[in-house]
């Protein structure tokens, strides 16, 4: 999924956001009143990935992988 801004938002399982933390991500993760907001359920967090003019393809390679193997795809 391409975008043209320097922050994705996504609503994602809290144990892949734990998992992901232990791997080595780096990212925001919502304050825990976020849970109010529409479309997350129980179980879920939303996170906020920026990034910065020093973030490198590679940096943004590494984070998909790691996504990727943590969630199973």
């Amino acid at each position: 999924l391409a975008t043209q801004g320097n922050q994705v938002f996504a609503i994602m399982p809290k144990r892949l956001h734990e998992a992901m933390l232990k791997g080595g991500a780096h990212y925001h993760a919502w304050p825990a009143r976020a849970s109010s907001v529409e479309g997350i359920g129980e179980g879920e967090c939303l996170a906020r990935f920026v990034a910065s003019y020093q973030t490198t393809e590679e940096d943004v390679a590494a984070l998909t992988q790691l996504t990727q193997r943590l969630a199973g795809k």
